[in-house]
């Protein structure tokens, strides 16, 4: 009778063994764990900016045990921040983004499950563009990400553990541009004001030069009428001396016949 019990306990033994041996491969892929040393890391990136402008936040894998494909949801705060672009960055095959960047819990996917290598390379995972709401209260926006259902796995299909810190925009008051100081903007307009008259000056003795060249000119005309009448004047001494030879032609003229006129009486 012992031994029958003997032997029935170490059956129930091995099949028990051969029943927990079973189990992992009639499991979901979710419920796979990888046996990863260490567990990888994801980082938000925090930048600041202020209301009305877009700023990117980088999201990072900081530490990679090996992953072919990874599903992220995205949460962050609403009342300050609105999402308008997601750019992946090359680290991961196969991005799947989407466009529908106001949807609520928005998803970054990457799915190269068909590989047989994982990759272990860290860097810029992705880059989320958000534009800061323009009646933003000033403080800490959160950014974070989750994986929500354990679909970040290697090769084997295994679940890897990853842990998340979160990052943020911090929103400031806005930077006004400095004035000019009192003095400088007059100065240089003084300056201008002070060129414009040299300008001024400059035209007005350009026209100045042309004046000269008209007074030139009048006294050219007024030379050329002076030789005018200077020839007039010649004109009229010839004209003067024309007259004077003709009274005296006649006086000869008059005293010769006078003496032709005795020579023949004293002929008589």
């Amino acid at each position: 009778m012992k031994k029958t019990m003997k032997k029935c306990a170490l059956l129930a033994g091995l099949v028990l063994a051969f029943v927990l041996a079973l189990v992992p491969a009639f499991l979901p892929n979710s419920a796979k764990v990888s046996a990863a040393a260490e567990a990888g890391e994801i980082r938000v990136g925090t930048v600041s900016a202020s209301a009305g402008q877009t700023v990117e936040v980088e999201i990072s894998i900081t530490k990679n045990p090996g992953i072919v494909a990874a599903v992220l949801e995205l949460d962050y705060d609403k009342d300050r921040l609105t999402l308008v672009n997601a750019t992946d960055k090359g680290l991961l095959s196969d991005p799947l983004f989407g466009n529908n960047y106001a949807a609520d819990g928005f998803r970054l996917m990457w799915d190269d499950t068909l590989s047989t290598t994982n990759i272990t390379k860290t860097g810029v995972l992705c880059t989320l563009s958000f534009t800061v709401k323009d009646n933003a209260p000033l403080g800490s926006a959160f950014i974070s990400v989750v994986d929500p259902d354990g679909s970040i796995i290697d090769c084997d299909l295994a679940h890897v553990t990853f842990s998340f810190v979160d990052g943020a925009v911090s929103v400031v008051e806005k930077t006004e541009e400095p004035e000019p100081e009192p003095g400088q903007g007059e100065g240089n307009q003084g300056n201008q004001g002070e060129q414009g008259n040299q300008g001024n000056q400059g035209e007005q003795g350009n026209q100045g030069g042309q004046g000269n060249q008209g007074e030139q000119g009048n006294q050219g005309n007024q030379g050329s009428q002076g030789n005018q009448g200077g020839s007039d004047s010649s004109e009229g001494c010839f004209g003067a001396i024309g007259a004077g030879s003709g009274v005296a032609l006649a006086v000869l003229v008059v005293g010769a016949a006078v003496v032709m006129l005795k020579k023949r009486k004293s002929d008589h």
